[in-house]
């Protein structure tokens, strides 16, 4: 939508073309929208800008230019999704409509901003103020000032425009469409380093070369000129400095409506651009940071304290699924005890409150149980605050198992090879090679001389052996070489034989490891004692495998009795199928004698329906995938009737485990596949009598869960709503939406209450079937729970339509029944009154004429008797009244119409009547139209004059 510019009539004539009014947009609109408003169309060419005003409600909050489409744009967001208010610039700079002519001031706000919206007191836009719109304000053929304003009002606010479009920091210029400057601003003049007696009515060429102007601004010039408003960035150097610009071709209208010129204006945007520039080289940067981050063979996380003292994690790497088995995205936004053990959580709790605290790194090794298992880990804590101060924790954990797996199996090993060494016999000497002692471990148990270090070889030793160890030890020095020999030796009278060792340590040290081998050749001597033994002990082996043959062989004899006497068929089959082995449980199975079977294979009495399922099976036992398969199928017998049989195959193989032979047991099942088509033709039975019993049967289960399902529904439910069990038992939603939607509330209320408290459940409602006819339902379960919580309710629903349309017919006639007897009652004591009365008149009359005949005149007597006739006619018609309602009761009345004249039948009945009314008086009339009026009018009508007669009389 647009703004209008009704407030123009407040500027001078010749000064309200620098007006604009430009289109609003809302908050809430996408920049999708914002550039479908921006794009030029025919009507908004020549005035329209390339900004909008963004109102919240009426009010104005931010303006949307072309340079923060620039932005959205090379963020690489999608338009359609981007709103106007997370890209626009807001709280601009205004101008209040109270200072509109206030030209100083219109100078003061556009020299810093390119756009000036105009509000009015409650900021509300009214128009649009720039710097390009100024100059089209200024008439092109006018010298300084324009053409010869009407006043010298306009005359000073068009100089003032001039002063102001002069003045602004934007380069502006004006350029006729033969490439010539008509105008140019200070900061032009200056850019180009030019003067306005030199640069204005030059032609461009000049300026920046024929070659450029014809490549570049010539077909821009015409494109403006021809009505297109023109936009683009680059880089352009004058002298030696290189610019960013950004450059914008604008058509300029003169008052005629005619394109004479464009408007050139040259924005600086190089800070801009150096900044985008640095924000890459800071992104790149930070993707270079996060790829090492996550590169990092560390787990590193940061964590940040909540209000409640607790902590969560809001960035890691991706070590945490290598290393701690958690995913990054599974890590970030838990806390503490989300990720780790109640116990390390505690801890971890702590230190990171103490590197808070004490605001120092916080470092320690320990077990850490994660997802997947226990870790030893060396973590240090750091204190890392976010760009807002607020404190956070930084979070190194190497995992150190192995290193400490290495070092505990380095000291477990010193630990080992010091307890070997502790453990071992030997006598151990370091020794130089001049004989004397440095280290000696002592030998535990055996003889040896008395030593100690210091002491010197010839001192222990007897000459020889002393002086052949020496030769000894300097051999093994020079070829470094073990030195290995044996003697003999006499200590505390025992004579004790020594195996000597002589390793080569450092240049003139040694290790001599002497060794007690008495009781070696001791065993020397055993040895040949020991050969006689071993051929005693050969011939006891030969006798045991013998004895162990004979075992077998018997264990095979039963094996074989088992095998044959076994009470389910078992076969032996090589991989082609051919039988190898049979028992007699098998032949009585397949009705074949064990010679015939091992003629065949097992394809000849299998069916063809079953060939595919054997083969599966057969390849995936020869694959590994399995090591026995168990199926259920059919045999054909030798008398080709079929034999259910349930096979359980598996694999012999031999020691490199290829495979030798199948296993098959087979199983007789005839009686129970029997037994459950026994079953199933019961379920059948059962199911049919369901579904052709009055009404709908079903079984419904209330889960703990909350959920509510059927597992039986019989063919019922779909006479009497039109759906089908089928569709209800797979959404149970269905059915309740057939439920009327006055009792569907309390129904459900009353069915979870019944079968929370296992209550028996009845209750009436209506139901909207399918063609969209409302019948009534009764719907009655009764529950019971199962082992596993689950609450199961058997319930029968009856259509009592015709039930509750009969009950309704009935209280209608127990209705009109009432109205009947109440009328009776009414009719009855209006006639007693009726009947009182007459009855009093003839008894009165009746008496008069018995005591006072004699002193009545004649006339009297005749008038009482006159009464007394009139009277009981009266009576007469009442009980004619009376007949004649019991007649209509009865249905017995009948209706005999006949020619009547009506005005002398009226005047006979007002005679006949007034008799019976003596206070009153009856007078009847008869009113005609006066075109048919006159002395001889009568009216006859066809009528039931007894009928008619009642009627009026009543």
């Amino acid at each position: 939508m647009s703004i209008s510019v009704d407030f123009l009539y407040q500027l001078e004539p010749g000064c309200q073309s620098a007006v604009i009014a430009p289109s609003l947009i809302s908050l809430e609109a996408t920049v999708a929208e914002a550039i479908a408003l921006m794009t030029p169309t025919d009507a908004t060419l020549p005035t329209s800008p390339l900004c909008l005003l963004v109102t919240a409600g009426d009010r104005l909050v931010g303006l949307f230019t072309e340079q923060n489409l620039v932005y959205c744009a090379r963020a690489d967001v999608s338009f359609a999704e981007a709103l106007v208010q997370q890209w626009m610039t807001p709280n601009p700079p205004v101008l209040p409509i109270a200072q509109l002519n206030n030209l100083n001031q219109l100078r003061t706000l556009l020299l810093q901003t390119l756009y000036l919206p105009i509000v009015d007191a409650y900021s509300r836009p009214l128009g649009l103020v720039s710097t390009a719109s100024l100059l089209r304000a200024l008439p092109l053929r006018s010298g300084k000032c324009g053409l010869a304003p009407k006043s010298q009002a306009s005359a000073a606010a068009l100089n003032q425009y001039a002063q102001i479009v002069f003045e602004a920091i934007d380069r502006i210029c004006l350029v006729d469409r033969k490439g010539v400057y008509k105008i140019a601003n200070r900061a032009y003049l200056t850019w180009k380093e030019q003067t306005a007696e030199t640069l204005i009515g030059t032609a461009i060429s000049k300026v920046v070369g024929v070659e450029h102007f014809n490549r570049v601004i010539k077909p821009r010039l015409a494109r403006c000129c021809g009505g297109e408003t023109i936009h683009y960035e680059e880089w352009v150097t004058i002298g030696i400095h290189p610019e960013f610009v950004s450059i914008t071709y604008a058509p300029y209208v003169e008052a005629d409506g005619e394109i004479s010129a464009a408007i050139v204006t040259v924005r600086d945007i190089s800070q801009l651009k150096r900044a985008e520039r640095a924000e890459d080289q800071l992104r790149q940067r930070e993707a270079f940071l996060r790829n090492i981050f996550d590169s990092a063979a560390e787990v590193i996380w940061v964590a940040e304290r909540l209000e409640d003292d607790e902590y969560w994690i809001v960035s890691a790497n991706r070590a945490v699924e290598s290393i701690l088995g958690i995913s990054t995205l599974d890590w970030i936004g838990r806390r503490l005890e989300e990720l780790w053990a109640p116990e390390t959580a505690q801890i971890m709790r702590s230190r990171y409150q103490a590197c808070l605290e004490q605001d120092q790194p916080v470092t320690w090794q320990g077990p850490i149980a994660t997802a997947t298992g226990s870790k030893w880990m060396l973590t240090t804590l750091s204190r890392l605050d976010d760009c807002h101060g607020k404190p956070r924790v930084l979070g190194i954990s190497l995992d150190i198992g192995d290193r400490r797996q290495a070092e505990e199996a380095l000291r477990l090993a010193e630990a080992r090879h010091r307890t070997t060494l502790e453990a071992l016999p030997d006598l151990m000497i370091r020794m130089q090679a001049d004989g004397t002692y440095l280290a000696i471990k002592p030998a535990s148990e055996m003889l040896m001389l008395p030593i100690s270090v210091g002491d010197s070889l010839r001192d222990i030793l007897p000459e020889n052996l002393a002086r052949h160890r020496l030769q000894l030890t300097e051999r093994a020095l020079q070829t470094q070489e073990i030195q290995v020999y044996e003697f003999d030796l006499v200590i505390e009278h025992k004579t004790c034989w020594q195996e000597v060792r002589i390793v080569p340590l450092e240049a003139d040290e040694v290790l001599v490891i002497v060794r007690d081998v008495t009781d070696r050749h001791s065993a020397e001597l055993a040895r040949q004692k020991a050969l006689q033994e071993l051929q005693q002990l050969n011939q006891e082996l030969e006798r045991r495998v013998a004895q162990r043959t004979a075992e077998l062989r018997k264990s095979e004899q039963q094996f074989r009795a088992i095998f044959e006497q076994a009470a389910v068929g078992i076969v032996q089959a090589d991989r082609s199928g051919r039988l190898i082995r049979v028992n007699q449980r098998f032949c009585q199975l397949t009705g074949y004698g064990e010679s015939e079977l091992l003629q065949k294979s097992y394809w000849e009495f299998t069916p063809a329906e079953y060939h595919n399922l054997d083969t599966e099976c057969m390849q995936r036992l020869f694959a590994g995938e399995v090591d026995s398969v168990t199926l259920e199928k059919q045999y054909i017998r030798k008398d080709s009737s079929l034999q259910w049989v349930n096979l359980t195959v598996s694999l012999l193989r031999d020691s490199s485990g290829q495979p030798l032979c199948d296993m098959v047991v087979v199983e007789d099942i005839s009686d129970r596949k029997r037994s459950e088509q026994a079953l199933e033709e019961s379920q059948q039975q059962l199911n049919s009598i369901a579904d052709n019993i009055p009404g709908n049967i079903f079984r419904e289960i209330f889960h703990p869960d909350g959920r509510i399902t059927l597992s039986f529904m019989s063919q019922g439910e779909k006479e009497l709503s039109g759906l089908s069990p089928e569709a209800i038992k797979h959404d149970r939603s269905l059915l309740l939406s057939t439920i009327h939607p006055t009792d569907r509330e309390q129904f459900e209320r009353r069915l979870l209450a019944s079968a929370q408290a296992l209550q028996p459940f009845d209750y009436e409602y209506r139901v909207i079937h399918t063609s969209g006819e409302i019948r009534w339902a009764r719907e009655s379960i009764r529950y019971f729970r199962l082992d596993n919580g689950d609450i199961v309710g058997d319930g029968i629903t009856l259509d009592i339509t015709q039930q509750k349309q009969a009950e309704a017919k009935m209280h209608h006639a127990l209705a009109r029944e009432k109205e009947l007897n109440q009328l009776k009652s009414r009719f009855i004591s209006m006639a007693s009154h009726e009947f009182r009365t007459p009855m009093s008149v003839i008894a009165s009359s009746a008496g008069i004429l018995q005591e006072f005949s004699d002193k009545l005149s004649e006339e009297k007597r005749q008038q009482h008797l006159q009464t007394i006739q009139t009277y009981i006619k009266h009576t007469t018609r009442l009980l004619d009244d009376i007949l004649l309602m019991n007649r209509v009761e009865a249905g017995k009345l009948t209706f005999r119409p006949d020619i009547l004249r009506l005005i002398e039948f009226c005047r006979s009945l007002t005679r006949e009547l007034q008799p019976s009314m003596p206070h009153h008086r009856l007078n009847f009339k008869a009113y005609c139209h006066q075109a048919i009026a006159s002395a001889s009018f009568e009216v006859r009508v066809r009528a039931d004059r007894e009928l008619l007669r009642h009627i009026f009389a009543t």
